[in-house]
């Protein structure tokens, strides 16, 4: 095991968008190149301290040299943006919306730290749950407030189960538990409903004249982050 790596995780990070670096790390240390750490943020370096929940900032230590480095991996949509504070305190910034004529109203020695990230996509592993949640559950259970709390009673005899994803618990837990406890909603019920949309579709025939003749057509929505009519114009 050649490198130490301690990554700085909070229960407000990003966990869906920066999903695979946590699932990547906890592939290599299962696999013994690494040692990794989860710190709560308050427990990091003042470096670090320029918190942004779509970055993931890890400090990575040689355990035979003297070497250290300072990792922010950038993970937002905009090529144009760029965590000022996390740039200036780390030595190598990974971005993943990389387009070079975005970054040349930064320095040279600012344009220097910054490389492409590539592709992104969600992912998790049983390993990388259970490692994100032994660094944060205990946070996390105590934002949840009791459930005499939740209901408004001095004394509660049968507490409300907390379902994942609710308002107590928040948006980090929708992404850690499998889709289908997010409800009551039984697996026989979901395969019922499953089964009957697709008996719908496979029934129901429309006959469609699409523009020019094409046979199909299809529509790509993304979210419009700062976008206004004024400042992209028309589409």
């Amino acid at each position: 095991m050649k490198y130490i790596v301690k990554t700085i995780v909070s229960e407000s990070h990003g966990f869906y968008l920066c999903s695979l670096v946590y699932t990547g790390l906890s592939s290599l240390a299962r696999q013994g190149i690494i040692r990794h750490h989860y710190l709560a943020p308050e427990d990091a370096t003042r470096e670090s301290q320029h918190f942004h929940a779509c970055s993931v900032w890890m400090e990575v230590e040689c355990q035979y040299t003297p070497l250290k480095r300072k990792i922010c991996i950038e993970l937002h949509d905009r090529s144009d943006f760029v965590a000022t504070g996390l740039l200036e305190a780390c030595d190598v910034y990974y971005k993943r919306s990389y387009f070079q004529p975005d970054l040349n109203s930064l320095s040279e020695w600012q344009r220097r730290k910054i490389k492409p990230f590539g592709l992104l996509f969600p992912c998790r592993s049983s390993e990388s749950l259970t490692d994100l949640m032994c660094a944060i559950g205990p946070r996390l259970a105590r934002q949840i407030p009791s459930p005499a709390a939740r209901c408004g009673w001095s004394r509660c005899s049968q507490p409300r189960n907390l379902t994942p994803g609710s308002p107590a618990i928040g948006p980090a837990l929708t992404w850690m538990v499998p889709r289908h406890l997010h409800s009551d909603t039984s697996k026989a019920e979901l395969a019922m409903g499953s089964e009957r949309e697709m008996a719908s579709v496979s029934t129901t025939k429309r006959t469609v004249t699409w523009p020019e003749g094409r046979a199909f057509a299809f529509t790509v929505f993304d979210d419009t982050d700062p976008a206004t009519p004024r400042n992209i114009g028309p589409v």
